[in-house]
């Protein structure tokens, strides 16, 4: 049963699918291509493979984690929505599979691809970090940390938890994504609204801790409004 219905939602989402490929492909194609033109008037140092491997690597990784939180907003405000706005969910509603099993072959979907991609991001920053030592000193760049992959990740959280709570609630995937895509925005806004009323001083280790951990809290809390509203709704 499940293989079916897991059928059923990758033909649903296969655009989504094949351009989160292509972006993913091409985050790094483009890194790898602005790294030899950079480097191409520059000293014989610069030009070695190592040094733009780890252009390549560290470029695409950043730009991967930002096309991450694009696609997974796009995907999460797409899985539930895209049914309603074509009201195949009516003809779904009248089939054996429940709305459970419904949810969670959209979810793995969703959750597959988030991770898949977010793991060839982290595995590229961090080939990048042990690519540094044969930079040369003067010409090194900030390559993100574990701390800073980690907010990165918050991010994308909050973006999918946002575009799904939201996605339930609405008949068509753009106020979905365009508010997943927000939902950043409203964290930071949170975080400083509530640090300035408690009198916690800004500092930027600590601010940093705290928006991480209020894009998790506040991605995880709208992804389980929303599908608890999914399963529990009256109407398809």
């Amino acid at each position: 049963m499940i293989k079916a219905i897991l059928g059923k939602d990758l033909a649903l989402l296969k655009n989504y699918i094949r351009a989160t490929v292509v972006l993913t492909l091409g985050c790094y194609l483009f890194a790898s291509g602005l790294a030899i033109w950079a480097t191409s008037y520059d000293e014989n140092a610069m030009k070695t493979i190592a040094n733009r491997a780890f252009m390549s690597l560290d470029g695409g990784s950043q730009l991967g984690f930002i096309a991450t939180g694009l696609v997974g907003a796009l995907l999460a405000g797409s899985a539930i929505s895209l049914e309603r706005s074509d009201r195949s969910v009516e003809f779904l509603a009248c089939l054996p599979p429940t709305r459970r099993q419904n949810l969670i072959s959209k979810a793995m979907i969703v959750g597959s691809i988030l991770l898949l991609m977010i793991g060839i991001h982290v595995v590229c920053n961090f080939s990048a970090q042990l690519l540094i030592p044969y930079v040369p000193s003067e010409k090194r760049p900030y390559v993100p940390d574990l701390t800073d992959v980690t907010t990165f990740v918050s991010i994308i959280v909050s973006m999918v938890g946002g575009a799904w709570g939201f996605a339930s609630f609405m008949k068509s995937n753009g106020g979905p994504i365009i508010l997943g895509l927000g939902t950043p925005f409203l964290v930071l806004s949170l975080v400083v609204i509530i640090g300035w009323s408690l009198g916690i001083k800004s500092e930027d280790e600590s601010f940093q801790v705290r928006y991480t951990a209020g894009g998790f809290v506040l991605g995880l809390t709208l992804g389980l409004i929303g599908s608890y509203h999914y399963l529990t709704r009256s109407e398809p």
